[in-house]
């Protein structure tokens, strides 16, 4: 279903670190979404953080003034991360641009099928939180923002009626396809999930060219 991995290609959005890098803020950081993403944020102490690192807990606080501020930035990085993966991913994917929404789900197959794949790492941490006026479920509704609208802009060149309307309808297809293959450990959610994506887009592209 999907297209032969290039081999250049970055190996998915939420790859464990290479290993650390010269700065103490990056260090935490990449401690921390090593850390985070395999076990969860609640099961993560700022102390083992600290000690993975390398650095003084003077330091990590000069940086981060909590937890909360640290989890936060590994979600709008994990935006950033995920985002650019996919744009990167599906362009290489599919040249054609009218072929790029059902390259989405190839995307996914990729990153379903990775050994340290846990599902996505926003949708996690807010899931993990039980406060519902945490900052988090901001971080996490501009994240779904502007992949609804990246989706719109393939649906678009697509050729679909309703861009925005599948561009929705799409977005339910990802966030059920992850959801599925974090539970059952399945990337073929994703070979599924296109094939629904597939009619609904034909369904647009038949109202389009009735209209």
């Amino acid at each position: 279903m999907t297209a032969e991995p290039s081999t250049t290609a970055v190996p998915g959005p939420t790859a464990e670190p290479p290993g650390a890098r010269l700065g103490a803020r990056e260090r935490i950081l990449d401690t921390a979404r090593t850390l985070f993403y395999r076990r969860g944020v609640n099961n993560v102490g700022i102390d083992e953080i600290i000690a993975e690192s390398g650095v003084a807990k003077a330091t990590l606080y000069k940086h981060f003034s909590s937890k909360d501020a640290l989890t936060l930035e590994y979600m709008r990085q994990g935006d950033l991360r995920w985002t650019a993966w996919l744009r990167g991913r599906v362009e290489e994917l599919s040249p054609d641009p009218a072929g790029r929404l059902l390259a989405v789900f190839g995307a996914l197959e990729e990153w379903f099928g990775l050994p340290h794949f846990r599902g996505c790492l926003l949708t996690n941490v807010v899931t993990a939180l039980p406060d519902p006026e945490h900052p988090a479920r901001e971080v996490l509704a501009g994240h779904k923002a502007r992949v609804r609208a990246y989706l719109a802009e393939l649906a678009t060149q697509a050729g679909a009626s309703h861009p925005e309307v599948l561009a929705d309808q799409t977005l339910m297809l990802i966030e059920g396809a992850t959801a599925v293959a974090r539970m059952e450990r399945d990337p073929g959610a994703a070979d599924r999930a296109k094939a629904t994506a597939h009619l609904l887009l034909k369904s647009s592209e038949t109202e389009a060219g009735t209209t």
